[in-house]
């Protein structure tokens, strides 16, 4: 997990992240993610990645 935690926190648009969060529990959210590289949308939508963050 910290690796994960480690990743988000050092990316350089933090509110990129923070919509990402945000939009992962969306009910559009499999659409929005679709393209992505398999996994992100389990990863944004991991609890305890979301407690880190206080989502």
């Amino acid at each position: 997990m910290r690796r994960k935690i480690y990743r988000m926190r050092t990316q350089p648009f933090a509110d990129v992240c923070y919509a990402a969060l945000h939009k992962a529990v969306s009910e559009e959210a499999p659409r929005i993610f679709a393209a992505e590289e398999p996994g992100v949308l389990d990863l944004l939508r991991d609890d305890e990645l979301r407690a880190t963050f206080q989502m």
